[in-house]
Formats: C-alpha cells, structure tokens, sequence
C-alpha cells in the first residue's frame, strides 16, 4: 500500500517537479541577493543616491515578500493545489507585465536603459517566469492539478 505522499510523487508530472525546481532557485537567488545587499551595501552607489535608496527599498521590502510568496506559492505547487497555480499564474502574470513596462518606458538616458532596467538580472527573472508559466499552464500540467482534488 502506497502511503498519500508516495501516491502524489505517482502522479505529479515531472513538469511540476522542474516548476518547482526554478522557483527555488529563484527564491535563493533572491535571498543570496538580499544578504550580497545587506554586507555590501556600497556596490549600489553613495549613500545619499536616489537608486541607492530605491535599490535598498527593494530589497528590504519587497525581496523578502516575493521571496516568502515565491517559497508558498512553490510547496502549494509540489502539493498539486489548484490555488498555488492560479496564485502564480496571477502573480507571474503581474511581474512579466510590470518588466514588459519597465523594458518599453521611455528613459533620458539610452545607457541608462542598458544597465538598469535590461539588466541580465532582469532577463533573467523574465526568462524562469515565463518557462514557469509556461509549464504550469500546459493543458496536461493543469489537468493534474485539478485531477489531485478527485
């Protein structure tokens, strides 16, 4: 007799398990992130710099929330629960909507474009939602998620 978790490992496909995977490292890339910010705080500039301090509210205010809903919305993933893949196709949705902006807004400075706004941090955290997003919306991936509540 199979217990309820060997059951769920069964039937989870392996397109969660990489779902997964990538929003853990994304979660650790923003905690290594925040603690790189913590020690060294002067690779963002002076201290009297306007983006020093946008950088600083980013990461303390929002990095550990999009840390904490990242690890959340990841375990209710691992479970096959319908609500964690909705969250992220929501909130995954917002972020690439709210990067699609930042790329198309008008900036003064054309470098200024290059080095902040389409930085490979950027891209990066692009490309990992929208593979994400891509597996959890796939018809066979979804349809697992709502076959776990039967």
């Amino acid at each position: 007799m199979l217990s309820t978790e060997d059951q769920a490992a069964k039937q989870r496909p392996m397109g969660v398990t990489i779902a997964v995977v990538l929003m853990a490292i994304y979660a650790s890339i923003l905690i290594v992130g925040m603690v790189a910010a913590y020690t060294h705080p002067q690779m963002f500039g002076p201290d009297n710099s306007p983006r020093r301090h946008d950088v600083g509210f980013l990461i303390v205010v929002m990095a550990p929330l999009r840390a904490a809903m990242v690890i959340v919305l990841a375990f209710g993933i691992w479970q096959l629960q319908d609500w964690a893949r909705r969250g992220a196709t929501l909130l995954g949705g917002l972020r690439l909507l709210l990067i699609a902006f930042a790329l198309l807004r008008p900036q003064a400075n054309a470098a200024h474009v290059q080095t902040s706004v389409a930085s490979p941090a950027v891209v990066v955290t692009f490309l990992f939602i929208f593979v994400v997003l891509g597996i959890l919306n796939h018809p066979a991936i979804a349809n697992a998620f709502t076959e776990a509540k039967v």
